[in-house]
């Protein structure tokens, strides 16, 4: 079965959410109403208007200072996912996505 890989070097993220701000201007987006829940991460996850989503955590390191890891999530785009479907999200207008 073919299909598309995704190689994320997470050494090199800053966290900066540059990819995060050129996914929703490539896919022509609208932006979602967030708020301070008390981490960097913003918005909270991923949805049908966010594709793509650096995750923040943050830990103590051995010198009681933190530590902050950043993981760039994203919608995987699958050839039939589970978000498309109707029954999975409670909207009547999803179903017109089905083919």
């Amino acid at each position: 079965m073919g299909g598309k890989a995704f190689f994320i070097d997470t050494t090199v993220c800053t966290g900066c959410r540059g990819c995060q701000v050129a996914c929703k201007q490539w896919h022509q987006l609208p932006a979602e109403k967030t708020g301070n829940w008390g981490n960097m991460q913003n918005p909270r996850d991923l949805s049908f208007n966010t594709y793509k989503l650096v995750r923040f955590q943050e830990h103590d390191a051995q010198n009681k200072k933190p530590r902050w890891y950043f993981f760039p999530d994203q919608c995987r785009h699958c050839l039939a996912p589970p978000a498309k479907r109707p029954q999975m999200t409670g909207h009547k207008e999803v179903s017109s996505l089905i083919p």
